[in-house]
């Protein structure tokens, strides 16, 4: 009787049609399908008799099509469902952030398989070899797994699961990069000879450690040139880097920041331009004795812009003011070691820029679950600052240490000397201010859950709207204490106005706008006109009741269950922000290529060198792309991968949103026939967005 009440009741209140979807289950059911599917066909048995409404089994196509032959007129919803609530004090924004160093792994091993299908499907491989690296992402994409809600043991599975994945995916790689860099038969070139260093982010590379001489294959996996700014730790101050045909390049040798430099206590910096779709090689060898510079450039001129200056207290007789290139130019406050401004120095947009750090104390009442009160904890899922103001990370100065060169100029910023610590670089070319923070062990003894968030605070007039991306396509507006198709009833002032951030979040007003770029999925909001806050790390007292069972408590390691207890220290997180300023006109333009950048990060495998740069470019092909020509700037090859012998599956997807650009939002056409270097095709088929069947068998 209940379900038929409730059939009727939902006709009376949306009568277009007469037909109305039950959906089946939810979180934690059919666990046993046999008392699943019996207890349904029972309940379709006695409402049928009731007579007044029809029950049977049905899909997603079948209930579509009814409604679709109803011929009615449908109102469109351009907004989404974020964020969501299931108590008035229980907003699920926490898990846009949780588990932040596996979210940024989860986002590496992405791009990292991308690569490794392309360099396969163009090696002559079939699939089968990455298939299980394929399978290892597809299970890491489960709503508690990426998400960070799952279980402290189960998060580290998931990382295990990566791991393998990626250290398969590098033996396919290296003899990829092998094939397409030989030659001559005679003189192959092994897949052995390569490894890879899936530490750098932690200025760690053990196979060139201890090497004077090695090069290193950079592999772009973006179908446009890619200009790449590398930081690579090595042994010795007195190398020199040289491009793929032997020439000496501009470089930067500097010391690897302390606590990051494991076996390598240098850093050289330098960029390289790659094919698209293709990979360069880059040669490092010890610098002739003429030449020796300590953090020097290739020529003489160019050293004597080199300078780094010591940690001060702001003096500024001694100490620059700002950093810039030919794009930005950000200053900085000589007795707060704050940001002040950022000038687009080609347009002439300007805005008054603060960064700074906090953290929300995270409610702990003690009751997990969510109740019609006030009492619902932080957690894994939800984010629940006990108020709405947080607190400053430094209330002091910010300690600064500039280094200035050609090739990158940058300032490294202590926040606090044991848990954070950034460094903002701005490089030669490229359009946007790097922001590499490192953030942990996040302070937990003191009996508080931290919430760690920055906030960038401009004088843009946003006037309460913001905007963030929708999975990396199109932009979502925001607007502070709104929904668009509903009423709020704001009960949680910072929760409900946090939203996703897996790619961007943006503000403008007639004049400017700023845009801060992700590298991995973040929680993010616009809580005052002109300001932007990222949520980067959570540590947390208690379990917020949702089914993980336990603390938002990440450290180094535990022991087994059922007996668990955390080991070692809190969760240490590196991680990148990328800023950008520019005319409102123009942002897209400028965001949607970074945005692709960011997630698309290089491969580099290294090897050691035997022969001069210039034997080994005789010997070996050291620059090559797998396609013919660049694809149109708002195109993106999304997938390339072998579908068996003789079979390629290719996604292409436009990069750029409807009305985002008056140029680069139009349709654009690609000749199939003229992409991939060396395929002739002989038929093409078109599939659906899944690849799982003709799009001429889709019924509509």
């Amino acid at each position: 009787d209940g379900i038929v009440k409730f059939a009727l009741d939902a006709y009376s209140h949306a009568p277009q049609t007469n037909h109305f979807q039950f959906k089946m289950g939810s979180d934690f059911q059919y666990e046993n399908a046999n008392e699943w599917f019996k207890n349904l066909d029972k309940l379709i048995h006695y409402v049928n008799l009731d007579g007044r409404v029809n029950m049977f089994y049905s899909n997603p196509y079948a209930y579509t099509k009814a409604q679709s032959d109803a011929n009615l007129t449908w109102t469109v919803k351009t907004d989404d469902f974020m964020p969501y609530a299931d108590c008035p004090y229980c907003y699920w924004t926490g898990y846009f952030t949780s588990r932040p160093a596996l979210k940024g792994y989860v986002r590496k091993a992405g791009a990292y398989l991308t690569a490794t299908k392309q360099l396969d499907a163009m090696t002559s491989g079939n699939g089968t070899r990455w298939w299980q690296f394929a399978q290892d992402m597809g299970v890491v994409q489960h709503h508690d797994a990426v998400a960070g809600t799952e279980k402290q043991h189960v998060a580290y599975d998931y990382a295990k699961r990566i791991c393998e994945g990626i250290t398969a995916g590098e033996a396919i790689v290296n003899d990829a990069l092998a094939t397409l860099m030989t030659k001559s038969s005679s003189t192959p070139m092994q897949g052995s000879a390569f490894s890879q260093c899936q530490l750098l982010n932690q200025s760690i590379c053990e196979p060139i450690a201890s090497q004077h001489s090695f090069a290193g294959v950079v592999y772009n996996v973006e179908a446009q040139y890619l200009t790449q700014s590398l930081r690579i730790p090595v042994c010795c101050d007195n190398l020199e880097v040289l491009n793929a045909t032997g020439d000496v390049i501009e470089y930067t040798v500097s010391d690897t920041p302390a606590g990051r430099k494991g076996s390598n206590p240098y850093t050289l910096a330098f960029q390289v331009r790659v094919p698209p779709t293709g990979f360069s090689t880059f040669f490092v060898q010890p610098k002739p004795a003429s030449r020796v510079l300590r953090g020097g450039d290739v020529s003489d001129e160019a050293a004597s812009h080199w300078a780094t200056m010591q940690p001060s207290k702001f003096d500024p007789a001694t100490t620059p003011d700002s950093i810039e290139n030919e794009f930005y130019r950000i200053e900085f406050d000589a007795s707060t070691g704050h940001m002040t401004t950022m000038t687009n120095l080609q347009s002439g947009v300007t805005t008054s820029l603060d960064q700074d750090w906090y953290w929300y104390n995270s409610s702990a009442t003690g009751n997990g679950f969510h109740a019609a009160d006030s009492s619902q904890n932080s957690g894994a899922y939800i984010f629940r600052p006990n108020a709405s103001t947080p607190f400053a990370v430094q209330t002091g100065a910010v300690q600064n240490t500039f280094s200035i060169s050609d090739t990158v100029q940058e300032v490294t910023q202590v926040w606090n000397s044991t848990w954070l610590k950034q460094t903002v670089r701005l490089y030669r070319g490229v359009r946007a201010a790097e922001v590499e923070f490192t953030v942990g062990p996040v302070p937990f003894h003191d009996g508080f859950g931290h919430e760690i968030i920055t906030k960038y605070k401009t004088s843009i007039a946003s006037d309460k709207t913001f905007y963030t991306d929708s999975n990396g396509r199109e932009m979502q507006t925001r607007v502070r204490d709104y929904r668009e198709t509903w009423t709020l009833n704001l009960t949680e002032p910072v929760a409900a106005n946090y939203y996703p951030v897996n790619a961007l979040i943006t503000l403008n007003d007639s004049t400017a706008q700023f845009t801060v770029l992700t590298d991995r999925s973040e929680g993010g909001s616009s809580l005052t006109d002109g300001e932007l806050e990222l949520m980067v790390h959570r540590r947390i007292l208690y379990d917020d009741g949702r089914g993980v069972g336990e603390p938002l408590n990440e450290t180094t390691s535990c022991t087994p269950y059922p007996d668990f207890r955390r080991l070692g220290t809190g969760l240490v997180v590196t991680a990148k922000h990328f800023l950008q300023l520019e005319k409102p006109a123009a942002a897209p333009s400028v965001f949607r290529p970074m945005q692709q950048q960011v997630y698309a990060q290089p491969i580099i495998a290294f090897t050691p060198l035997t022969v001069t740069p210039q034997q080994f470019a005789t010997t070996y092909n050291t620059q090559r792309s797998l396609i013919q020509a660049p694809l149109p700037a708002n195109v993106g090859l999304m997938t390339l991968s072998s579908r068996g012998e003789k079979q390629l599956l290719l996604r292409l997807a436009h990069l750029y949103g409807i009305n985002e650009d008056p140029v680069l939002s139009k349709p654009a056409t690609v000749d199939l026939g003229k992409i991939l270097n060396g395929v002739t095709i002989e038929k093409v088929e078109e599939m659906s967005l899944s690849a799982n069947q003709p799009l001429s068998n889709i019924k509509k």
